[in-house]
């Protein structure tokens, strides 16, 4: 059984959130953005073995930022690696901010 439908059906949802934030932001379409992407941000730290609770930090603080900024990204296109971009830099300060 192919994954692809599923897969094109969740690129396609990420799409529409991103599309409606980026075209009107506002409360409602933030809200949406962030519950699309705030999963996969936790999941994405919890691969590179963050704790559960610093993952769902982290992403909270990557999401604010990415509402704060949208209006830097250049190419709407390019919004998943812009955000994983923040993400890892979110990553790094933590890290680097709280060497032992």
């Amino acid at each position: 059984m192919s994954t692809e439908p599923i897969r094109n059906g969740r690129w396609r949802h990420n799409r529409l959130a991103v599309d409606r934030f980026l075209d009107s932001p506002s409360e409602q379409s933030f809200e949406e953005l962030f519950r699309t992407f705030t999963p996969q941000l936790v999941a994405f730290f919890r691969s590179r073995r963050c704790e559960a609770s610093l993952a769902e930090d982290l992403a909270q603080e990557v999401m604010l930022s990415v509402y704060h900024k949208a209006g830097q990204l250049r190419d709407r296109a390019s919004f998943r690696g812009w955000l994983l971009r923040i993400a890892l830099n979110a990553m790094r300060g933590h890290y680097s901010n709280n060497k032992a």
